[in-house]
Formats: structure tokens, C-alpha cells, sequence
């Protein structure tokens, strides 16, 4: 019984170490949501929100000058509200909270990883290879641990939670639209 604890505790302690670790949750997490935006096809109802928050911030800058042009905005404004409260169904807004939620969820495995690892040198490179970013690559890292290529928790985070989603975007959002039609087609 003991034995069969401390092989578990081993493995979480190395997993909780691994460079994959991260990798493989962002990957998770990330196609969990692109596909729950595609599958409720929330991506317009997110560029909605985005646009509505633009101008609410550019109105408020110029809110001391109000003019025509600000009436236009304004009601422009309002015209974009309606179009997103139309759109909103309770499916979509549970749907829009999940992928918030996923959005925080990772964060939070982020946040851990980099309070667990943010010392820790997760690989190395050859000097060659990380010449322009050696630095930044290597931050978070102690002074005795910051050799040519040697890449750092915080660095790993980082570079891992960009590199997931733009990969998810390009590959993963192409790949189950193509399904969705497949099966529409059928």
C-alpha cells in the first residue's frame, strides 16, 4: 500500500514537472472551447462584443463633445446592443460563459504551472536556436541556471499558451468546420 502511494506520488510530482504537462492541458482546454465556439457559432456574437466595447470606450473618451457625429455613434451603438441581445438565446449565453470559463481555466493551470515550474528549466536548446530570446527564454530562472538555451517555466507558460492557440485556430477550427460540412453534406 505504501509502494502504491509513493509510485503515485512520484508521477504527480513528475508530471506536475513535465514540460508536456502544460502543453497537453492548453491543447485540451483550447479545443474544448474552439469547438464549443464553433459548435454554438459564437464567433460573430464575440466580434459583436468586441465592437461594442470599442466604441462604448471611444464614445466615453469624447462624451464631453457631443455633436451630430456623437449622435450617430451613439445610436450606431444602440443599433449594435439590439443585434447581440437578438442574437443571445440562454444557449448562447451558457455557451459564452463555458468558453469564458475554459478561457479561465486556463489561466488558472497557467497560474499553477508557473507557481510550481516558474524556477525550474523545463529543456534546453542549442545556443543557436535560442540566440535572439536567450534572455527572455530564460527568465524567472536563478542566476546559476541561466545557461545558452536553457528555457524556464514562465518562458514555457508563455511561448505554450500563444503557440496552442494559434495552432487550434489555424488547424483544429479548419478541421471540425470541414467535419460540420461533411455531416451536413451526408
Amino acid at each position: 500500500r505504501a509502494r502504491v502511494r509513493s509510485m503515485v506520488e512520484n508521477t504527480a510530482r513528475a508530471l506536475a514537472s513535465s514540460p508536456w504537462t502544460i502543453l497537453v492541458a492548453f491543447v485540451v482546454v483550447d479545443c474544448a472551447k474552439h469547438a464549443l465556439t464553433l459548435r454554438f457559432d459564437l464567433e460573430p456574437l464575440l466580434a459583436l462584443q468586441r465592437a461594442i466595447a470599442k466604441a462604448s470606450r471611444s464614445l466615453a473618451r469624447r462624451a464631453s463633445r457631443a455633436d451630430a457625429t456623437y449622435e450617430r455613434r451613439v445610436e450606431k451603438l444602440r443599433a449594435r446592443l439590439a443585434a447581440l441581445e437578438a442574437r443571445r438565446t440562454p444557449a448562447t449565453r451558457a455557451a459564452l460563459r463555458c468558453a469564458h470559463g475554459a478561457s479561465a481555466m486556463k489561466a488558472v493551470c497557467g497560474l499553477a504551472f508557473v507557481g510550481a515550474n516558474a524556477r525550474a528549466v523545463m529543456f534546453a536548446l542549442p545556443s543557436a536556436c535560442a540566440w535572439p530570446m536567450g534572455k527572455w527564454l530564460s527568465f524567472g530562472l536563478d542566476e546559476d541556471a541561466r545557461e545558452d538555451g536553457c528555457v524556464g517555466g514562465v518562458a514555457w507558460t508563455m511561448v505554450s499558451a500563444a503557440g496552442v492557440d494559434a495552432a487550434c485556430r489555424a488547424f483544429w477550427t479548419p478541421a471540425m468546420r470541414a467535419m460540420r460540412r461533411g455531416g451536413a453534406d451526408a
